[in-house]
């Protein structure tokens, strides 16, 4: 089982850092995605979503439930569960078929150039490992 924890920002030097740990069967590995300060205000620590995300593929070759601790968006695991996972289970029969659990929250509505909702961010860093 996959544990996802809350996930908390740490800033550092100019560097905000989004941090999530995750327990992985007893072991827990840290996952890190770091940008400038500028860009803190849109690193999201209130949901689970970019890691479920990440780790789904894991979790389906490696046949793991996730169970995660903040909310994923509820959209988000619609999507998810109605037409991510069962096409991946059709076309290869050694997924396994996750099953996430979770409260789960409406979107997040946050606006950049001009009102469209989506934003472009550079990341200095992205760890999944130790």
């Amino acid at each position: 089982m996959l544990t996802i924890k809350t996930p908390f920002i740490d800033e550092k030097d100019g560097i905000s850092t989004l941090i999530t740990d995750v327990d992985v069967n007893g072991d827990v590995r840290r996952i890190t995605a770091s940008v400038e300060n500028e860009y803190a205000p849109y690193l999201c620590c209130e949901r689970s979503d970019a890691v479920v995300i990440g780790l789904l593929s894991y979790a389906l070759r490696h046949k793991h439930d996730i169970v995660c601790e903040a909310p994923v968006t509820d959209e988000l695991l619609y999507n998810i569960n109605e037409v991510l996972l069962p096409a991946l289970l059709t076309n290869d029969s050694e997924n396994y078929n996750v099953h996430i659990t979770c409260d789960t929250a409406p979107c997040i509505q946050k606006s950049l150039r001009g009102g469209r909702n989506w934003i472009i961010l550079r990341s200095r860093q992205f760890s999944c490992g130790r």
